[in-house]
């Protein structure tokens, strides 16, 4: 979404919030349908989960981003407002419906293989929700990005913060797993030892013993008559 098109978009009053939520719920579909081809094509083990269960995740999420898109706008909103705006609320819903053009993008970026450009999507939305509250709302651009772009990026530091800690999981979880898998090789090779050392011993123990040349022992022998 270039910025010259909200220049454009604040000559025109805002379109009514049931176009508005049918524009943020077709970004929404999109981006929910990417994001499943992307993880069908680089995580085979989701395709597992059989076709019945993935159309209802699908379609459970798209759902899901009804009262959350109108949640954000809410909160875009009041942030509008704290940063010095007047514009209505259509208006704060109209500019998140614009940004939910950036779902797909999103739902592509996250799965490529380049450290942190995960993170893009999320400062590039912050700098359109900045220029977009103070061209559609008429606020000072300092007090706003006072406003929305501190909030913006405490957003992005939470999702670096969250996005280490995942891969700090992930790695200690593959260090147990590989201290797992080569304790239990240890393991099952000592056993396999101990297995072949024993059935090396049963032919010598169950062979019959030769026979002394002087006879049996006389003190093992039955005296006649006795049982």
């Amino acid at each position: 979404m270039p910025e010259s098109a909200l220049g454009g978009i604040r000559a025109f009053p805002a379109p009514d919030l049931i176009s508005l939520g049918a524009a943020w719920l077709f970004w929404m579909a999109v981006g929910q349908l990417i994001l499943l081809v992307m993880a069908l094509m680089t995580h085979p083990a989701v395709s597992g989960l059989g076709i019945l269960p993935t159309v209802l995740a699908l379609l459970g999420g798209i759902v899901l981003s009804v009262p959350l898109g109108f949640a954000a706008a809410a909160a875009l909103h009041a942030l509008s407002l704290a940063s010095g705006g007047n514009g209505s609320f259509s208006r704060s819903v109209q500019l998140l419906s614009l940004l939910g053009c950036l779902a797909p993008i999103s739902s592509v970026i996250v799965f490529l293989p380049i450290p942190l450009i995960w993170i893009a999507p999320t400062l590039y939305g912050t700098y359109l929700c900045v220029r977009g509250v103070t061209l559609l709302h008429d606020a000072p651009e300092g007090q706003t990005w006072m406003v929305v772009g501190v909030v913006g990026f405490a957003l992005a530091a939470g999702q670096f913060a969250f996005h280490a800690s995942i891969e700090g999981f992930q790695r200690d979880f593959g260090t147990r797993l590989t201290l797992y898998t080569n304790r239990s090789a240890e393991d099952g090779g000592e056993t396999g030892v101990i297995e072949n050392a024993a059935t090396a011993a049963m032919p010598a123990l169950n062979a019959p013993r030769p026979e002394s040349s002087l006879g049996s022992s006389p003190g093992l022998e039955m005296a006649p008559g006795k049982a």
